[in-house]
C-alpha cells in the first residue's frame, strides 16, 4: 500500500528507548505528517503511560481536540504489519490500557490471590516472525552479570517481515532491574544482508566472538568494560 499513513497527523512525547528520534521520519516515510506540538488537525499522540497518568500538557490539549492517545506499541506494531497500515487503535488507547490494569488489580484483591496481578499487553501484529535459514533461528540472549549483583541482558534478534518484497529488521532489547530499551539496529524494511550485518556486528562487538563461531567449544575472551562488567552468552 503506497503512503499507508496519509491519513495519520502524529505528535510524540516521552522517551521511546533509541527510538524516539526516529518516530517523524518513519511516519513521513510512510506518507503521514509529523507535528512537535499537539494541534487541532494532529489525529494521533504516542506518549508513555506516566506522562498519560500525570496529565502532561500534551495529554490535555489531545484530549481537548479529541485525539487519540495511544502507546508506543500502536505504531511499531503498524509498520511491521504486512500493509505498514495503522493498526486498530482501541487495544492500544493508553486511556483503555489503565481502565484493564485497574480491573485486573481489583480482581485479584477480591479474590485474595497472592499471585502479581497479570499484565495487560495491547494485541501484537503476527505479520512477522524471528528469522530462520537452514535451522538456525537468528534469536541470542546475552546476559552480563554486573558488581551489584544485578543482570544485564541484551535480547538479539532478526525479524522477517511478510512483506512484498519481504523485508526484514534487527532488533536489540536491552533490559535490567527497573530499566528497559528497545532499538531497531536495522530499520525496518531493511534488505536481508544489511539486517545479518547489523546482528553479526552486534554479536561479535558485546561478546569478542563471531556468531558463526558460537558453538566451536572455546570460551570467549573476558571482556569487561570500566565498572568490571562481564558479558557472557547465556
Amino acid at each position: 500500500m503506497k503512503d499507508p499513513f496519509k491519513k495519520v497527523h502524529l505528535c510524540s512525547f516521552g522517551h521511546f528507548g533509541g527510538n524516539g528520534e526516529k518516530i517523524p521520519q518513519w511516519v513521513k516515510a510512510n506518507g503521514g505528517e509529523y507535528s512537535k506540538n499537539v494541534s487541532q488537525g494532529v489525529t494521533h499522540l504516542i506518549t508513555t503511560i506516566e506522562a498519560f497518568k500525570k496529565n502532561i500538557e500534551a495529554v490535555r490539549k489531545a484530549k481537548r481536540f479529541k485525539v487519540k492517545i495511544v502507546s508506543y506499541d500502536w505504531l511499531e506494531d503498524s509498520l511491521l504489519s504486512k500493509s505498514r497500515a495503522p493498526k486498530r487503535e482501541g487495544p492500544y488507547l493508553l486511556e483503555t490500557i489503565l481502565k484493564n490494569e485497574k480491573k485486573a488489580n481489583a480482581e485479584a484483591k477480591a479474590k485474595k490471590a497472592s499471585k502479581r496481578p497479570a499484565k495487560v499487553k495491547a494485541k501484537r501484529t503476527t505479520d512477522y516472525h524471528l528469522y530462520t535459514d537452514k535451522g538456525v533461528t537468528y534469536n541470542a540472549t546475552l546476559t552480563r552479570p554486573t558488581i551489584q549483583a544485578t543482570r544485564e541482558k541484551y535480547h538479539l534478534k532478526i525479524f522477517e517481515l511478510n512483506s512484498n518484497p519481504i523485508t526484514y529488521a534487527t532488533y536489540v532489547k536491552y533490559t535490567r532491574t527497573s530499566k528497559s530499551t528497545i532499538a531497531l539496529k536495522a530499520p525496518i524494511g531493511s534488505t536481508l544482508q544489511a539486517a545479518m550485518s547489523v546482528f553479526e556486528h552486534f554479536f561479535e562487538e558485546q561478546t569478542g566472538k563471531k556468531w558463526e563461531d558460537r558453538l566451536d567449544g572455546v570460551t570467549p575472551q573476558r571482556k569487561e568494560d570500566n565498572d568490571g562488567k562481564t558479558l557472557l552468552i547465556s
